[in-house]
């Protein structure tokens, strides 16, 4: 399985500056993208940052949600969560070990644990930040 952050899967549904990248390695996978209730607020939370900032209208959020049903229909983005408590614990563990060097913020390190939870292969975002405290928790980093 392979966790992809919000800046990748939004680009996958909206089209943006990373849209183009974000295609071509999700063309290169051979495993599903884990989906969980994290990623599901954070991706409704950018479709609506969108619309605020008149990039997106409620049609071309209605249509990236049905991308999103029919992304975990067809198995490219699968469900799962991961035992949350523990997420927390790896978390606060992340936080103390490399907040100082990374300047992670709670979310980039919520999204590490989890994929680290979930015994995720691979690692993919375009957060600069994000991608280097996953490499130091011992992820596996696509870029």
């Amino acid at each position: 399985m392979i966790y992809a952050d919000t800046s990748v899967l939004v680009a996958l549904l909206v089209n943006d500056s990373n849209t183009e990248n974000a295609l071509d390695l999700l063309n290169l996978l051979k495993r599903p993208l884990a989906f969980n209730r994290l990623l599901k607020l954070e991706i409704g939370n950018a479709l609506q940052l969108n619309h605020t900032a008149n990039k997106l209208n409620e049609r071309d959020i209605s249509i990236a949600e049905l991308m999103i049903d029919n992304l975990v229909k067809v198995n490219k983005w699968v469900e799962v969560e991961p035992d949350w408590d523990r997420v927390f614990d790896r978390a606060r563990g992340l936080s103390k070990a490399y907040t100082k060097q990374t300047n992670s913020r709670s979310l980039d390190i919520l999204h590490v644990a989890s994929a680290m939870e979930l015994n995720a292969r691979q690692f993919f975002s375009f957060d600069v930040r994000q991608n280097k405290l996953a490499e130091l928790a011992g992820l596996r980093v696509i870029s």
